[in-house]
């Protein structure tokens, strides 16, 4: 099965996605395209995403789940994203990417490893907070905060802490995070 690679980008407190997703977007790391999923479902009913990290890429089990095709929805035009973001300012929301741009001339400086599978990218929203938490292999806890929002990376070729940290993509993150954290937890 590989190593499965979960990268939270935790956002400083009271922090909100619009702003993320639309800075990346606009980098070019992120593509709107049809497999886009924007909903409820995985965001309150998948445990692994607050406890242990994905065993799997995320973006399976969201593109897959059946939480996803009760509560799902797939945008396809930016006017479906904003309205969906303007959402995540008043629910809870995951905003499911199924890869970083493979073709992004940083993503593949950055991240040579990275062949445009395998790297899942999800945005998570909770308006009135939410406590996150996460646990290791060995039940070490590396992370238990209330948050607002953070971003998932996850999957066998999503990057890992020490060459996310420095990257252009870290960079885009901290231009509206800039007091935001990173913890990795990798499980085999």
């Amino acid at each position: 099965m590989g190593t499965i690679i979960n990268l939270y980008v935790v956002a400083p407190r009271g922090a909100r996605i619009a702003p993320a997703v639309r800075s990346l977007m606009d980098a070019g790391f992120l593509e709107l395209c049809g497999h886009l999923v924007i909903g409820p479902g995985p965001v309150l009913e998948l445990p692994a995403v607050t406890a242990p990290p994905l065993r799997e890429s995320a973006g399976k089990l969201y593109l897959n789940s059946p939480q996803t095709a009760r509560g799902g929805r797939r945008i396809t035009d930016v006017g479906g994203l904003d309205a969906e973001l303007a959402r995540a300012e008043q629910e809870p929301l995951l905003i499911s990417f199924p890869q970083l741009n493979p073709r992004h001339p940083d993503v593949r400086r950055d991240f040579d490893h990275y062949d445009g599978r395998e790297c899942a990218v999800g945005f998570f929203a909770f308006p009135r907070g939410y406590r996150l938490r996460l646990v290791t292999e060995d039940d070490e806890v590396l992370f238990d905060e209330d948050v607002h929002a953070w971003a998932h990376l996850n999957g066998k070729c999503a990057p890992w802490e020490t060459i996310f940290v420095g990257s252009a993509l870290e960079r885009a993150f901290r231009q509206v995070w800039p007091e935001l954290r990173v913890i990795e937890n990798d499980w085999v």
